[in-house]
């Protein structure tokens, strides 16, 4: 039996993935109760009962699918809250046109409410991707190895120290964005402008880690971090590497080597490419539900 949703609102969203709402039903994952809009103009649309958003918010439904972006629907969910309506239940329409999309696994990640701890801009591609709310801070920076495992080590430590703008080390003069010290580790923020709207960002998205489940995320090119990485006591993580390391944790990238002029500088790019759909590799609801068969290749 699959879950029991009504559409709310039509548009430009609604017309984008109004085909992967109908691949989801014929797969028996859901069921269209209704479309609920400002101004219904007829009885039926695509099949189903087009009727008032009031009529729509009266089935019996688990889910609201609302056709606007993330931030409105996170808008919309805070609305229905005072009506009543979970904010759980409230999904972006959007949310159909991430990679490999299946409703139901969907669900399982949309509740378990997972923190990713990520290196660089994966952790923020693939919760942007799969319209997940950042609850981590580890978005739009990146740092060294080094400083990683330093950090992974004792995470719950350094999350209560203060983000520190660094002005004075070399590095930070050197670079074009601002630079952060968490303690003695030192964060690249690259897709800030200014320190103070990191920090702002940093301290708001680190009241949102779910310490409960952590997916930790690491790239490297070297086998000896891998190593390290691989020994670390979470339960949940992934690895890539830019060639088998024999770390159980692993997600090889070896075949986009051809691609890379130099792996010590460039393999970011690979990793982040499998992020943000530009490389087809694994499928990223599965990796993160822990499902063993994430990989979307066989070679």
């Amino acid at each position: 039996m699959g879950y029991k949703v009504v559409i709310m609102l039509l548009g430009s969203i609604y017309e984008k993935y109004v085909n992967a709402v109908k691949y989801e039903e014929l797969k028996g994952n859901i069921e269209v109760l209704a479309v609920g809009d400002i101004a219904p103009y007829s009885r039926t649309l695509d099949g189903w009962r087009l009727c008032t958003t009031d009529e729509a918010l009266a089935c019996d439904f688990d889910y609201i699918l609302f056709s606007q972006g993330i931030r409105e629907t996170e808008e919309a969910a805070r609305t229905f809250a005072k009506i009543g309506i979970d904010e759980e239940r409230v999904l972006s329409l959007e949310v159909f046109g991430a990679v490999c999309f299946d409703f139901r696994d969907y669900i399982r990640l949309h509740h378990a409410k997972q923190s990713i701890i990520s290196i660089n801009c994966w952790g923020g591609f693939t919760s942007h991707a799969l319209r997940m709310k950042f609850r981590s801070p580890f978005v739009n920076l990146f740092m060294n190895d080094s400083d990683y495992l330093k950090l992974l080590q004792d995470l719950r430590g350094y999350m209560d120290k203060v983000l520190v703008e660094d002005t004075d080390s070399e590095e930070a003069k050197k670079q074009p964005y601002p630079m952060a010290f968490l303690g003695d580790i030192q964060l690249h923020l690259n897709h800030y402008k200014t320190f103070a709207e990191a920090k702002e960002l940093w301290d708001k998205r680190k009241t949102r880690i779910n310490w409960d489940n952590l997916f930790v995320m690491m790239y490297t090119v070297h086998e000896e971090n891998a190593r390290l990485f691989d020994e670390l006591p979470y339960e949940h993580k992934v690895l890539f590497t830019p060639f088998d390391f024999g770390v159980g944790c692993q997600i090889c990238l070896e075949d986009y080597n051809a691609w890379i002029d130099n792996m010590e500088k460039d393999f970011w790019k690979s990793v982040n490419g499998v992020a943000n759909g530009k490389l087809q590799y694994y499928n990223p609801i599965k990796l993160l539900n822990g499902d063993e068969d994430f990989y979307r290749i066989v070679k």
